[in-house]
């Protein structure tokens, strides 16, 4: 999973500004402790 976003920055961006209502806020923090 993790590669999956961060083989491309921008790949995680789209995916946020695509998915960011469905995505839990909690998710969204996780994820961005990686980065």
């Amino acid at each position: 999973m993790r590669r999956i976003f961060f083989d491309k920055h921008q790949h995680w961006e789209a995916f946020k500004r695509k998915h960011g209502a469905k995505i839990r806020p909690i998710v969204i923090k996780e994820v961005e402790k990686f980065r």
